[in-house]
């Protein structure tokens, strides 16, 4: 059930604040069928009515109104876990791993920064393999 969330995104907005097929198509650049066969395929596919045609200006239905918050909030998290992952990519953000002895470690973090977080880990001779560590 993959879809071109952003097409019908932008569609929904457009015509949420112009209230016209005509104009939302205008706003968009594309053609006013074009733009009425892509909502009703969306309605066919999801099996409501998403804009109520009957009113003048045209205006979303209540299942019209949910999808486009819903779309809104997809393309928010899309947009931020792009965000997060060029980050990553860049060294901006990730994770680090340091082994240290409790005591050093404990020394060490606290003076830099109390609120850093750090795991204490327990290490026995299970845990280590040709002479390194690991934490559990």
């Amino acid at each position: 059930m993959a879809t071109n969330y952003s097409r019908i995104l932008s569609i929904l907005e457009a015509i949420q604040s112009f209230g016209n097929i005509t104009h939302a198509a205008k706003h968009l650049f594309i053609t006013q069928p074009a733009l009425s066969r892509t909502l009703k395929n969306e309605e066919e596919k999801l099996n409501v009515t998403l804009v109520d045609r009957t009113t003048k200006p045209i205006q979303l239905t209540y299942a019209g109104a949910e999808y486009l918050r819903g779309l809104q909030n997809i393309d928010t998290a899309t947009k931020q876990l792009v965000d997060k992952m060029n980050d990553i990519s860049q060294s901006k953000s990730g994770q680090l791993s340091i082994g240290l002895p409790e005591t050093l470690g404990t020394l060490f973090f606290t003076t830099i920064d109390p609120a850093i977080y750090y795991k204490v880990s327990t290490i026995s001779s299970s845990n280590s393999r040709n002479g390194f560590y690991s934490s559990c």
